[in-house]
């Protein structure tokens, strides 16, 4: 799933959950449920595998939706102010809700791997329900939606 939905399912969670304790955890966990469903990505793991580096077009797709993923973040965290609290479990979420693939990172820009990363990118890899242009990114706009509709109630 592209980091925009992550960032805000994880969002819409820490908006909605009245507890910091409870909503954060849930933010994080939200992205292996997110995963499960069915949606496009960029095949950064194959273009890893096969050319051992990312293509310059898929590396500036990741840049973009990293940037939207930051503004549409910020923007849904400022919706909580003046109240601090709140919006910074809100950024909070966005950023638990965008780890795991912030963890592997170092891997796909640098080649950096080691046993956890390697590890964590398996199970990745195993959650992933890739569907083909147009429809995975479909789902993902559902889901978008959806999270805007419960932020708007």
């Amino acid at each position: 799933m592209l980091l925009l939905p992550h960032t805000i399912v994880g969002a819409t969670i820490a908006a909605k959950i009245g507890s910091p304790w409870l909503a954060l955890p849930l933010a994080f966990l939200s992205h292996f449920a997110a995963d499960l469903l069915p949606h496009w990505n960029p095949q950064i793991t194959q273009e890893m595998e096969t050319e051992n580096h990312l293509r310059s077009g898929t590396r500036r797709f990741i840049l973009v939706d990293t940037f939207i993923s930051l503004i549409v973040g910020s923007i849904i965290a400022t919706h909580f102010l003046p109240n601090v609290q709140k919006t910074m479990v809100v950024l909070l979420g966005c950023f638990l809700g965008v780890l795991p693939d912030l963890f592997e990172s170092p891997y796909f820009f640098f080649g950096i791997k080691n046993k956890y990363l390697s590890k964590l990118m398996h199970v990745q890899k195993k959650l992933q329900w890739n569907l083909d242009l147009p429809w995975g990114v479909l789902t993902q706009v559902v889901v978008v939606i959806l999270c805007f509709w419960l932020l708007s109630s």
